[in-house]
């Protein structure tokens, strides 16, 4: 899932990972996908033009998560996107998505997706986070501001995002951007 596009190191681990469950004697059907659970267990597993009938012993169901948007003003302007969105575009796709980030964020995703994108070549002004507490040294290693304790008020811009207003308390700061990113925190998907 999420670690196919989630940067190199990501990608080693995916690739240990099915090494490590394919020596335990798992085999691996990729890429494929599960159609359903049926009555004794039948899973029927489509890849491409064929469908396999598995009658599984056990079933773990596994549905990941799916990351949530923060709520603030303008918020579905273009250049609004979530974390892994960004992730995809820089990481998959080899797609810079814009020139001047500022990431908001409620979760370590969103100090993931900043260090991706400023690895990709993005000037990321700054981290709004959320959270209080210490500054991430992840982020003072790619040179990006982390703002710990703001909140998205509003992004700026009439046909695309030229800016974003965050707040902590009553402080308010304008941040300058042609992109913001955004990370809510992830749910359990059903």
């Amino acid at each position: 899932g999420r670690l196919a596009f989630s940067g190199p190191a990501a990608a080693t681990r995916a690739g240990d990972l099915a090494a490590q469950a394919q020596e335990a004697g798992v085999e691996i059907v990729q890429p494929a996908w599960a159609g359903g659970v049926y009555e004794g267990n039948l899973v029927p597993v489509y890849q491409g033009n064929t469908m396999y009938r598995f009658r599984a012993g056990e079933i773990v169901i596994a549905t990941g998560v799916v990351e949530q948007p923060l709520v603030f003003g303008k918020n579905d302007l273009p250049g609004v996107m979530l974390g892994s969105a960004a992730r995809r575009l820089v990481n998959q796709f080899r797609i810079v998505p814009g020139e001047r980030a500022v990431v908001v964020t409620a979760d370590d995703l969103g100090i993931d997706a900043a260090c991706d994108l400023a690895e990709a070549g993005m000037e990321v002004v700054a981290v709004a986070d959320l959270r209080d507490g210490e500054e991430d040294e992840r982020l003072a290693m790619c040179g990006i501001e982390h703002l710990t304790g703001f909140a998205p008020v509003e992004a700026r811009g009439r046909k695309e995002v030229t800016g974003v207003v965050v707040a902590r308390g009553s402080e308010r700061q304008s941040l300058q951007a042609d992109m913001l990113v955004m990370s809510g925190g992830t749910v359990a998907q059903w």
